[in-house]
């Protein structure tokens, strides 16, 4: 008798815990906690980057007054259009907006330079014209995001070629002492460390803008190449200072940043769905 009521309270036991695991799989305030737990940890792991924390730590060290103002403004702006432009519209807005606010401006001047080349309004034309082609080759996604890289570059090429003196005559120059004073003249402006861990966040922003989970890839590959061009014309010269206004380089690459911090959100969020 004692085996058998044993055997009965076992199977009575066995039943119970396969029905409240049963039961706790259909129950939907299980799966929600789940969600919150999973969007939580999500969260978490998609926050602030340790690059941008070193830089505005080292910003707040080391500088004081308008320059700290305006060190802080990039990553304030970098994570600010990161969290705006997490939906798939304004994404897209955002990036066309930047885009046609570049051509706008480049257009107003016209032509300044006899030679093609040197003239930041055939660097626009190659960019519209490398658009269109990457929006048409969506059953090719390399050549499409090739495209779209070419694109960012040539705007950026066009945005800053009139900020290097004599650049309807030369290119500018890509050499040990022109990146020597670059990178000085960022250290003025940023500090030793602060422009350290902006080419920390440089680098981090070419490598998160073109994730194979992003959303709008050719976006995120326009971006890319926006930064890529960016990165070697501000060691070539393009630098805070008397031809160009520190508080616009600082918007229009934290600008940058944000547009690629968005694309690493994305990419969380395509795992947090799977």
């Amino acid at each position: 008798m004692s085996g058998e009521k044993s055997n009965v309270v076992w199977l009575f036991s066995s039943k119970t815990i396969r029905r409240t695991f049963a039961d706790r799989a259909h129950d939907p305030s299980a799966h929600r906690h789940c969600r919150i737990r999973s969007r939580s940890c999500d969260t978490t792991s998609a926050g602030v980057s340790w690059t941008y924390l070193a830089y505005t730590a080292a910003a707040l060290y080391g500088l004081r007054g308008t320059a700290l103002l305006t060190a802080l403004a990039l990553p304030a702006t970098a994570l600010a259009v990161g969290r705006l432009t997490r939906d798939d519209r304004l994404h897209r807005v955002a990036g066309g907006a930047l885009w046609a606010a570049a051509l706008a401006r480049i257009a107003a001047a016209g032509s300044l330079a006899a030679q093609a080349l040197h003239d930041p309004l055939f660097w626009e034309l190659v960019s519209a014209v490398a658009l269109g082609v990457s929006a048409a080759a969506g059953r090719w996604p390399f050549a499409a995001a090739i495209t779209a890289a070419l694109a960012g570059a040539c705007t950026m090429m066009a945005t800053l070629l009139p900020v290097f003196p004599d650049f309807a005559f030369t290119f500018p120059s890509f050499d040990r002492p022109t990146i020597r004073e670059s990178m000085a003249t960022l250290s003025q402006h940023f500090g030793d460390l602060g422009a350290l861990f902006l080419f920390a966040m440089w680098i981090q922003g070419i490598v998160a803008s073109g994730t194979r989970n992003a959303r709008n890839s050719q976006l995120a590959e326009a971006v890319r190449g926006a930064l890529i061009a960016a990165l070697f014309l501000s060691l070539a010269g393009a630098v805070p200072g008397v031809r160009v206004d520190e508080r616009l380089w600082v918007t229009a690459l934290g600008i940058l940043f944000g547009l690629a911090e968005a694309q690493k959100r994305a990419r969380h969020a395509a795992r947090r769905d799977t």
